[in-house]
């Protein structure tokens, strides 16, 4: 006979301290894994997630711009402040208050994530460094790979289980051109989402799914590449990534052209465990 029981108002407890299988089917305890914690149910055997567990979700929205061509596009840093002079930049207030990656060139700035992008006029902009100094330079144009690291997380290593997936959402922004825009998300160093769009100015990236295949080392997932008028499917790929230990989560994109622009709006990456 089955024995049911609920336990209330525990404590949470971190994943690498996460307590043996129940043996009382029903239990519930509560965690600490994911974006506001979960709910865990044991069926006398091993822990399950109740609902989806959220690991990474924001609408914080992160620019990346490729800026005038050939270095023509310089910046004056004054305390905290920095101000870019690029003519013709093609972003617009519209993106007020988001961060901005600078591929610094040259002066005693570095490559990386400004807070608070401001638009000035269609050849300016501002943006805030966390570094306090005086000094000035050039900005690279910026064609190359470009990981958003803000967004870079982890999941962590057994909550798939051998038939959970991963699910993510993304919604984008980019400059209304032909030339391509890129949207890459890694999973174990892995390409599995790669999307190429080109003259639709937005883009929304319905859930896609990593399927554990009652094993947590295969896995099963194919790859979109968007064109313009629609989405060609690609062939299913059969991973081979260990989801017992922790595996990185990391999303980029590549800009192909000066002058234009991508931005990651929203994203969201949700769990789904199953043993």
């Amino acid at each position: 006979m089955a024995i049911y029981r609920t336990v209330k108002n525990i404590p949470t407890f971190t994943w690498v301290a996460k307590p043996a299988a129940s043996t009382f089917v029903g239990e519930i305890r509560v965690s600490d894994v994911g974006i506001g914690g979960s709910s865990w149910y044991s069926n006398g055997v091993s822990w399950s997630a109740l609902a989806p567990v959220t690991i990474l979700q924001t609408s914080k929205g992160f620019i990346v711009p490729a800026l005038a061509a050939a270095n023509a596009a310089t910046y004056i840093q004054t305390g905290t402040s920095i101000a870019v002079t690029s003519t013709a930049h093609t972003m617009t207030a519209v993106h007020n208050g988001k961060s901005v990656y600078l591929a610094i060139a040259s002066g005693l700035a570095t490559a990386g994530w400004y807070t608070n992008f401001q638009y000035v006029d269609a050849n300016s902009f501002t943006c805030v460094s966390s570094i306090s100094q005086s000094t000035s330079g050039t900005v690279n144009t910026n064609l190359v790979e470009t990981v958003i690291t803000p967004l870079t997380t982890s999941l962590l290593g057994g909550l798939m289980g051998a038939n959970g997936e991963l699910d993510v959402a993304l919604g984008a922004t980019y400059t209304n051109s032909a030339n391509a825009k890129t949207f890459r998300a890694y999973f174990g160093g892995s390409i599995y989402l790669n999307y190429a769009p080109t003259t639709t100015a937005t883009l929304w990236i319905p859930t896609k799914t990593i399927q554990n295949a009652n094993s947590e080392s295969v896995q099963f997932f194919g790859i979109n590449a968007m064109i313009v008028g629609g989405v060609t499917a690609g062939a299913m790929v059969k991973g081979a990534i260990n989801t017992a230990n922790a595996v990185p989560l990391t999303f980029s994109v590549i800009n192909s052209t000066a002058n234009e622009f991508i931005v990651v709006e929203t994203i969201r990456s949700m769990v789904k465990s199953a043993a």
